[in-house]
């Protein structure tokens, strides 16, 4: 019988989800214009290198993750996440005091790899650690942490990079320093690394794979986790597309760089908030992809109808019905994926977290080749994928029901 580890050690285990997501999030809003000191060429390849730079980062955490998922089924959970964030905070320093382009690739790929020893790691950690009463309500937490951490990174990338502090053989902004917000991010990173070494428990595997063979899923379920790491690619790839999309769509009205910013806010907070308050109920419920199919088909909705709109209100509505629907289904579908895996957590969920990289980035590749052919086309294109897994959803249900 499987018996929760103390609390502590969860939080653990969202922080090093948080400051993983945090420093993703800290590059973006600096990342352009540090190319442009880095590089002193025009606007064209400031451009290419800055979503080549993010695809990099994407590239090696979708390689990576099922590899360091599956060795740490092998080796345990602790020496991985260890690895991986202590290379991740390393990494991230190491990209700020980048001055040729080659170093910047390196270090960017190399942040990926290491993102991938965390992320899904931790929560398979969490997974095997924590009571079955305690799962749902646990998932919905770490995805609440590296939502937080997408969120707070940005705001404080603009804030620290401003500050008018001189750090030596580093690349240099008119304000301050532009390796500032990653030395900033990475003493948080190696605070938290601290306290994983010092406090984080090792897992006992034998009482693991025990626990998890008696609580193994049917063959019958069992055999429908491909299509639900399926629907992970789709939801990410909506999620990704919806992103960039809302940001082309919000410039194409002329709205204010404040309103844009603040439907992004807005989609954060519904995320989170959906995640905290209904998320644990609807673990509870029997029919796991009704409720997929009903969120998905919310989530259709959403992106079919958003090209439409022209007004604040009804856009911020439409973005409230996408980022609610995001936001339940993330963690659910983790959740679900979690209990399918049986002993094999870290390989399982190290998929799920690749599936989900390279979702957003096509999703995102999409919008933005697509939005100005035609404006409606990329959001209604993902709107019509992810109909077609809703409809999905509801026969494998009803094969379920009969099984």
């Amino acid at each position: 019988m499987k018996t929760s580890i103390p609390s502590y050690s969860f939080f653990l285990s969202l922080a090093s989800i948080f400051i993983v997501s945090m420093g993703y999030g800290i590059v973006l809003p600096v990342l352009p214009f540090f190319l442009e000191s880095l590089l002193e060429t025009g606007t064209r390849s400031i451009s290419w290198h800055t979503g080549m730079l993010t695809g990099i980062y994407m590239l090696t955490l979708f390689i990576g993750a099922p590899f360091l998922g599956r060795f740490s089924d092998k080796v345990g959970r602790r020496l991985i996440i260890l690895i991986g964030l202590g290379g991740f905070i390393l990494s991230l320093a190491a990209f700020g005091f980048s001055k040729t382009l080659g170093m910047a690739y390196l270090t960017r790929g190399l942040g990926g790899l290491f993102a991938a020893a965390v992320s899904p790691v931790a929560l398979a950690y969490v997974s095997e650690t924590a009571l079955e009463q305690q799962r749902a309500r646990r998932f919905a937490w770490m995805s609440t942490a590296s939502i937080l951490g997408f969120l707070i990174g940005p705001m404080l990338s603009g804030w620290v990079s401003s500050l008018p502090v001189d750090i030596p053989w580093a690349v240099d902004s008119q304000a301050g320093s532009f390796a500032l917000p990653f030395l900033f991010t990475a003493t948080i990173g190696i605070i938290i690394w601290i306290c994983n070494y010092r406090w984080l428990p090792g897992s006992n595997r034998s009482q693991q794979r025990s626990a998890l063979g008696e609580n193994a899923p049917d063959l019958v379920r069992r055999k429908f986790l491909p299509f639900l790491l399926i629907l992970t690619l789709l939801v990410a790839a909506g999620l990704g597309s919806f992103e960039v999309g809302l940001a082309l769509q919000g410039k194409l009205l002329r709205l204010t760089p404040f309103r844009i910013s603040l439907m992004f806010m807005e989609c954060g907070l519904i995320m989170i908030a959906v995640q905290l308050l209904i998320f644990d109920l609807l673990t509870k419920m029997v029919n796991t992809y009704l409720i997929v199919a009903l969120t998905l088909l919310a989530m259709a909705s959403g992106l079919w109808f958003l090209p439409k709109t022209s007004g604040f209100g009804t856009m911020l509505f439409l973005v409230g019905l996408v980022s609610a629907s995001s936001g339940i289904l993330t963690p659910f579908l983790s959740y679900r994926i979690s209990q399918n895996a049986g002993t094999a957590q870290g390989e399982t969920l190290g998929k799920q977290t690749s599936m989900a990289s390279m979702g957003q980035a096509i999703g995102s590749i999409m919008a933005g080749m697509l939005f100005d052919a035609n404006m409606a086309t990329s959001f209604r294109l993902m709107a019509v994928l992810i109909l077609t897994a809703a409809i999905a959803s509801v026969g494998i249900e009803r094969m379920l029901r009969t099984a």
